[in-house]
């Protein structure tokens, strides 16, 4: 009976230790439990697909046919526009037909959406002015003033880009020499800010400022000169008196990161780029001054240097 009690006994045993190899086996005491955790499985992320390539598109807006503007019958001036949402940089952009020696600043850098007027340029004889620009998506595209380009008015002339200066040339001193031989003249840019005005999504450089009396053979750089005249007796009346043309080549500055682009600016700007004339008399030792945009001076001296091109 006894040896019976002890094969169950045994058998039970073994029965235990045969279902323990498919449980978990605790730690004995003293030794830290397993607390490695696997990696979670990840996605790896979505790229954004690329933006389409900015389209630029040249657009003629109107020719103005006559020369208060500029050495040529016709001015054509053109826009632009851009469907991108920041500027870029043309990898094309060239002028037909125009005239050889101006420099009407055609655009390589352009900014978001219409630009109107982005410049102007004078045709060379009857030629018809040609814009082609390449843009970002390298598409190649065209425009032509033709028989259909209508005639520039104030509406279609109204800059997509609001500017509010004021540009006037002022004389700020007036004296005569010693010997009453001569008038030396200080004549200065007055109403235009340091600060270019450019088209939104541009940055304002500051503007450069050229002045030119017609008569010193070249440009001075800034907003003032100092010029000295010889005075002549009035034919018509008593004194002397002198005419000075001078006028102002105002350049804005805009730009994008490391590129700056020039642009001429229109409007009040064309009167001063084409030239003023400074109408001195001198009675007694008195000197008036008048300056005249149109025409010629009072008392018959007509003016010098004649007309120039941008530059």
């Amino acid at each position: 009976m006894r040896r019976l009690l002890a094969v169950l006994l045994c058998s039970a045993l073994v029965a235990a230790a045969c279902s323990d190899d498919d449980t978990e086996t605790l730690p004995t005491s003293g030794e830290a439990p397993d607390t490695t955790v696997a990696p979670p499985t990840t996605t790896p992320p979505t790229t954004a697909a690329p933006a389409d390539p900015v389209a630029v598109t040249p657009v003629v807006v109107c020719v103005r046919s006559d020369a208060t503007v500029g050495p040529s019958d016709f001015a054509t001036f053109f826009a632009y526009e851009s469907d991108g949402t920041e500027p870029v940089e043309l990898a094309e952009s060239t002028l037909d037909g125009a005239i050889p020696d101006d420099d009407p600043f055609v655009p390589t850098l352009v900014a978001p959406g219409r630009v109107s007027p982005a410049f102007y340029a004078f045709a060379a004889g009857d030629e018809a002015l040609t814009w082609t620009v390449v843009g970002p998506d390298g598409e190649s595209r065209t425009a032509t003033a033709g028989p259909d380009t209508p005639p520039c008015t104030d509406e279609l002339l109204a800059p997509s880009t609001g500017d509010s200066r004021t540009p006037a040339l002022e004389v700020t001193r007036a004296e005569v020499s010693a010997d009453g031989s001569s008038l030396t003249v200080d004549v200065a840019l007055t109403g235009v800010p340091d600060l270019s005005v450019c088209p939104e999504g541009l940055m304002a450089e500051p503007v450069s400022v050229r002045m030119d009396d017609f008569q010193l053979g070249g440009l001075v750089e800034g907003a003032t000169f100092s010029l000295t005249s010889p005075l002549f007796d009035q034919a018509d009346g008593p004194g002397q008196q002198t005419t000075i043309p001078v006028a102002a080549l105002v350049v804005d500055q805009c730009g994008d990161g490391d590129t700056v682009q020039g642009s001429w600016p229109n409007g009040p700007f064309e009167s001063i780029r084409d030239g003023d004339l400074v109408c001195a008399t001198v009675v007694d030792g008195e000197v008036a001054i008048e300056i005249v945009t149109f025409g010629g001076c009072p008392g018959g001296l007509p003016p010098t240097g004649g007309g120039r091109i941008r530059g």
